[in-house]
């Protein structure tokens, strides 16, 4: 090194040469000093000198900018005395340093294709390759490579052509596709000796350009599995992302994967590999468990980055991996101050998506994205409240924050994102009417300016649904938003439509039952019944929820009698069937009275013509308006649809039960209860429910404690909340002959139902059997100022969604609903549980509460619990005792997982069996418990009030 400063340009070409070639570690000093003399000699250099050097510095790794940027220059004057190899050597040197040159890559490019009859096939596969590297697409020079290689492809060997390939695909030259196809082919007949970073390249450019070559692909596949314990980590990933992005299921590499020790991968290699199957939409699940496994391993080596990705990309394959999630969870609360705004809204997304509660982690999320709030941009907006929202956990100062955020934002929302932050503030109740108005501005101008192309089906759905739920009247939102529905409905384009059969998708018609069922909100009924009609006229069904909807408000409304409404009736199920007949009974006694009786039995008449025949029910009714001659009646209608199980029920009780007997119709449901439904319980002495085809009714034990409620109730105002088939009315009018029952049932399918069974039991002058949920039709109940209906009970009996509890509680309270004294019954508040309501009745000052632990009904050694309150006082009085204290924070993540497995259950008839039901209430049973918040001593041991079991006789109607 002393003697540098002799040194000719050969002399030190030759020099870092040779260093270069013997790969001499420890170089750093000697090609420092060889720098300086280098670069102050660089005019003299040769072009074969200028090639070798930059060739040598490359391949040593030496990053010195200076002398490099000597060399190029240099070079560009040299270029017409340069050999084929020297203009591959000198792009190459640049692509390996990373180091973009444009003036001599420009020059090379113009050299090169005047020579390239000349260049080796390596030399053309080293040029591809080094401009791919830089990025650098010079199109002339990429199409003479390209044309050079076609003749010679079989010249290539497999290292040339997986690097041309990873070429092609980097620079996106998809239109080569006969040089591809070429590639393709040899690539398969020099498979036998192959390295690994070739495989992962070559897989990698097939996906990446698009190329479904299964020979091909099988071929890398086999190479692979041979020799997947030599596979680095980046490579390993490569090659699982690439069978992945064309969604090719090679099973055996695919177990090959899985079955491949992940240990020596980093985190960023675990994560980018689930991320890879996760953008493809394409799961495996051994693979996602071994990544899994490995990830928990290092999970304190994850970054936020990592930590975010993979939560992410376990929940858009909806693989719930509980560990996996809970170390995630661990490892992230920690260094939530290092997750960027993306990073914090991915993993609630993620979590929420899966539905896996972690409440310490959902509370440090919020306390960090307050801080950061006003840096989310508004899709990371949107997705926070999402997340909350679909855990349905309110926490008030997050949902402040994002709406302060969003307002400043909300011009960069799109659609999605719109319709995304209007569910999550109507899922959870927040009204924020700023943030609303600013909504409805935003979603009216995008839908002027830019039409309805914009927006989709769901979005308009979910948009109107929140503005409803939420109790805004916006009428010009939401008929701009049905009218957009009506176009999309119209077009059935291939997104929505199946057009092979002419039919709506099932998601088009969700979300058209979904605007219908928000237009019934509106004040005014005739946009809801415009868009009925226009809907039906594209032969679009209209669901259960949306007539639901429209029957509860005409009902409410008074508005009873339009030709309009029993037309709603009588879609509700398909014509012939038991529901149909039901249905239209209901449509029937409907206009009748409202006075209509000709049109009630010309409905019939038509309906009987129609379908061939009515039932039992149906004829009564036919009769009792007048009806001359006989109606065909049929022993028994088909039971099909979605509501099979009630309709047989129906059947049943019209065929063995005499009508008029209220206690032979209620042991006829009792007996299909189990007899109709049920399989013998081995071991057990009684009966189970088969998957799905249980009956929820208030029946056997629970009788009893229905019966102490009505003889308890102070008057003879009763409110049944969730009427199912009738069963738990007609129990609590057998007690209370003088009562008078108002019962709410949801489904308008089921009210129809139940309405024929009361009326074959003869009270339906005791009984009215409504349609509506509570959430909409109690708000307009009570004493107070603005209720609709100025009535208030004695008596209530809660047997809808238990999370909808204490929520109707509130309702009536705050309307002034409950009578003084008045008796709260709640059924299943252990199956699956009501953990809010129970801490409300019995740790609030005004209710005397004892809850019953009892058999579930047709669930032999199945514990349920009902809880039976006496309200005493009101809660804003003086003398109403002790305030209710603020609730553990554990009875939030009992009320979550309560409103779980009820979705479970309701979603997929049968989705929770008897095991797990068994299992699940005795976990609740244990917490609720540990909470003073289950039954107290003077409960007996089989769980009825106070007495002996069955001591609350019946008493039969006088």
């Amino acid at each position: 090194m002393s003697r540098m400063s002799e040194f000719g340009p050969l002399a030190l070409a030759n020099t870092a040469w040779a260093f270069a070639t013997m790969s001499v570690r420890n170089h750093g000093p000697l090609l420092d000093a060889m720098a300086g003399p280098s670069m102050a000699l660089i005019s003299e250099f040769s072009s074969q000198e200028l090639a070798n050097t930059a060739w040598s510095v490359a391949k040593l790794r030496f990053g010195n900018v200076p002398l490099m940027d000597a060399i190029a220059s240099a070079a560009v004057s040299r270029l017409t005395e340069a050999k084929p190899g020297e203009l591959t050597s000198m792009p190459w040197a640049c692509a390996t340093l990373r180091m973009m040159h444009a003036p001599l890559l420009a020059a090379i490019a113009s050299a090169s294709m005047l020579r390239i009859s000349e260049l080796r096939v390596q030399e053309l596969a080293a040029t591809l390759w080094s401009y791919a590297t830089l990025s650098c697409s010079n199109a002339p020079l990429l199409n003479a490579i390209s044309a050079a290689a076609m003749p010679n492809i079989t010249k290539f060997d497999l290292r040339n052509l997986a690097n041309t390939a990873w070429a092609l695909a980097k620079l996106m030259m998809t239109h080569d596709s006969p040089l591809l196809a070429s590639m393709a082919a040899s690539s398969i007949a020099k498979m036998t000796t192959v390295r690994q970073q070739e495989i992962a390249n070559t897989a990698w450019a097939c996906a990446k350009l698009q190329i479904w070559h299964e020979p091909l692909l099988d071929s890398l596949a086999a190479a692979a599995i041979s020799t997947i314990s030599q596979f680095k980590a980046q490579e390993f990933a490569n090659m699982a992302w690439a069978f992945a992005t064309l969604s090719y299921q090679h099973h055996p590499l695919l177990e090959s994967l899985s079955a491949s020790s992940l240990a020596r991968f980093r985190p960023q290699n675990l994560a980018n590999t689930a991320w890879s199957f996760a953008t493809c939409l394409f799961s495996h699940e051994p693979l996602l468990d071994a990544i899994a496994f490995a990830a928990m391993n290092k999970i304190g080596e994850f970054d936020s980055q990592d930590l975010a990705s993979t939560a992410w990309s376990y929940a858009t394959l909806k693989c719930l991996h509980e560990p996996l999630l809970d170390a995630i969870a661990a490892s992230a609360i920690p260094k939530l101050d290092d997750f960027n705004t993306q990073a914090l809204a991915n993993t609630a997304w993620a979590f929420a998506t899966v539905q896996f509660l972690h409440e310490t982690l959902l509370d440090a999320i919020s306390a960090r994205a307050r801080v950061t709030i006003h840096h989310f941009r508004s899709q990371e907006l949107a997705n926070l409240a999402w997340s909350y929202a679909a855990f349905r956990w309110l926490d008030s100062h997050l949902f402040d924050a994002i709406s302060s955020a969003s307002l400043m934002r909300i011009k960069d929302f799109r659609p999605q994102e719109l319709a995304s932050t209007a569910w999550s503030y109507a899922k959870l109740l927040v009204r924020d009417e700023q943030l609303m108005n600013a909504i409805s501005s935003a979603a009216k101008f995008t839908l002027s300016s830019k039409g309805p192309t914009d927006w989709g089906s769901q979005e308009l759905a979910n948009t109107a649904w929140a503005f409803s739920r939420l109790a805004y009247q916006d009428e010009t939102l939401m008929a701009a938003m049905s009218a957009s529905v009506l176009a999309i409905l119209h077009v059935g384009n291939a997104a929505v439509a199946d057009e092979k059969e002419g039919r709506s998708s099932p998601a088009l018609v969700r979300h058209v039952e979904m605007m219908l069922w928000s237009l019934s909100r509106l004040a005014d009924l005739e946009l809801a019944w415009t868009f009925r009609e226009a809907v039906q006229v594209q032969g679009c069904p209209v669901g259960r929820l949306a007539s639901g909807g429209l029957l509860s408000e005409c009902e409410t409304r008074g508005e009873w009698g339009d030709t309009r409404e029993a037309d709603v009736y009588l879609t509700l199920a398909a014509p012939g069937s038991q529901v149909a007949s039901a249905a239209a009974r209901a449509a029937a006694c409907r206009l009748a009275e409202a006075g209509a009786v000709v049109a009630a039995l010309r409905l019939l008449d038509e309906t009987a013509a129609a379908a061939g025949s009515l039932d039992r029910a149906a004829a009564r009714a036919w009769r009792a308006f007048g009806g001359r001659g006989s109606l065909p009646v049929a022993a028994s209608l088909p039971c099909v649809g979605e509501h099979e199980k009630e309709a047989q029920l129906l059947a049943h009780v019209l065929s063995s039960s005499p009508p008029g007997d209220v206690t032979a119709v209620c042991e006829a449901i009792e007996s299909f209860g189990i007899g109709g439904l049920s399989r013998p319980f081995g071991g057990a002495g009684g009966f189970a429910p088969s998957a799905g085809r249980w009956l929820k009714v208030a029946g056997g034990e629970k009788t009893a404690v229905l019966g102490a409620a009505a003889r308890l109730a102070p008057g003879p105002r009763f409110l049944e909340v969730g009427a199912y088939c009738g069963y738990s009315a007609l129990r609590l009018a057998l007690v209370r002959p003088d009562a008078r029952i108002l019962s709410l049932e949801a489904d308008p399918c089921v009210a129809v139902i139940a309405r024929c069974v009361v009326a074959h039991a003869g009270l339906s002058h005791q009984i009215d059997v409504r349609i509506g949920h509570s959430e909409d039709v109690l708000p307009k109940m009570g004493r107070s100022a603005g209720c609709k209906i100025q009535d208030s009970f004695d008596l209530v009996f809660f047997d809808q969604r238990g999370s909808r509890y204490e929520a109707d509680l509130d309702v009536l309270e705050e309307n002034m609903a409950l009578n003084d004294g008045a008796v709260l019954v709640a059924d299943n508040v252990l199956k699956p549980g009501a953990p809010n309501f129970l801490w409300r009745v019995i740790r609030g000052g005004h209710f005397e509460t004892r809850v019953v632990s009892l058999e579930e009904y047709a669930m032999p050694g199945v514990e349920d619990w009902m809880s039976l309150s006496v309200r005493r006082g009101h809660p804003d009085d003086g003398d109403a005792g002790r305030a209710l204290p603020p609730p553990p924070p554990e009875l939030r993540r009992l009320e979550w997982e309560a409103d779980r497995i009820r979705g479970r259950a309701e979603r997929s008839p049968g989705g929770v069996g008897f095991a797990q039901w068994a299992a699940f209430v005795a976990r609740m049973r244990e917490a609720l418990m540990k909470l003073g918040l289950g039954p107290g001593p003077g409960a007996g041991p089989s769980g009825e009030p106070a007495g002996r079991r069955g001591a609350a006789s019946e008493r039969q109607p006088q």
